[in-house]
């Protein structure tokens, strides 16, 4: 419990930590006060493999995703091999296969839907940058907004009943009083909310071409991309592409890669 960073205002999601959307309830210098007493451990560093096409292509024999090695600077994959007809099936080269991928996306990129595709894919990059996290925090945001003005109401209605004589003005100064200092806390946490939020707004998309997209993209940009775009399957020793994007009729011809 000492250890989590919910009480000064984080939350920690998919492996991740982000502004939350609720008040911290210890400052971040106590906080860290308290882990310097409790001894902070030190995560040993290792090395993380990061193969490009990790998750993404399957064999079809024995329908097991194929796994990647790094062997003298680059990534070869296989399957599991759990039957005979993949158990003679060669490694797969991950440049290679990228190599054959980037000419399908250039297809892509060329096709009539091709600009229709960029948008979608633009989309996708956009959503999948903002964790729920933020979502919520947007979600708190719009809740304070309705909040101050329901109050800011409640003000000139205030007002208006001590104008027509239905309330005095000593019990009118007293409600005021309440609406301010709620108006006053509500408007401040609105103001450190939108502080928050264009920290951690992501960054626009602004590629024009798919092509420019994949390449301006991380790792886990570009298996997103490659994920929306085709499906990969591992069969007899060879990569298999296919096109999700048929259904707005992209133009293309299957590809396929010998190991």
């Amino acid at each position: 419990m000492l250890r989590n960073p919910f009480y000064i205002g984080v939350i920690k999601f998919d492996g991740r930590e982000y502004p939350g959307a609720h008040e911290p309830l210890i400052s971040t210098e106590l906080f860290n006060t308290v882990q310097t007493k409790m001894g902070e451990r030190k995560a040993t560093k290792m090395r993380q493999h990061d193969p490009l096409f990790r998750g993404l292509v399957r064999c079809q024999h024995c329908g097991s995703l194929v796994t990647w090695q790094l062997q003298k600077g680059r990534y070869y994959g296989a399957c599991q091999r759990r039957t005979p007809l993949c158990k003679g099936n060669p490694l797969i080269r991950e440049d290679r296969l990228e190599d054959l991928v980037y000419e399908e996306i250039k297809s892509v990129d060329e096709s009539d839907a091709g600009k229709v595709v960029l948008q979608l894919l633009r989309q996708k990059l956009l959503e999948n940058r903002q964790p729920y996290v933020g979502q919520h925090r947007i979600g708190v945001m719009k809740l304070i907004s309705r909040q101050i003005s329901r109050n800011e109401m409640m003000e000139d209605n205030l007002y208006d009943d001590k104008s027509s004589g239905l309330i005095t003005e000593e019990v009118y100064q007293k409600k005021l009083e309440v609406v301010e200092i709620r108006l006053t806390q509500l408007r401040d946490r609105l103001r450190r909310l939108e502080l928050i939020e264009g920290k951690t707004k992501p960054r626009r998309v602004t590629a024009r071409t798919i092509t420019g997209l994949y390449e301006s993209e991380t790792k886990d940009g570009k298996r997103l991309l490659l994920a929306e775009l085709f499906r990969l399957c591992y069969m007899e020793g060879r990569i298999n592409i296919t096109n999700i994007w048929h259904s707005i009729q992209v133009p293309r011809s299957s590809g396929t890669i010998e190991t």
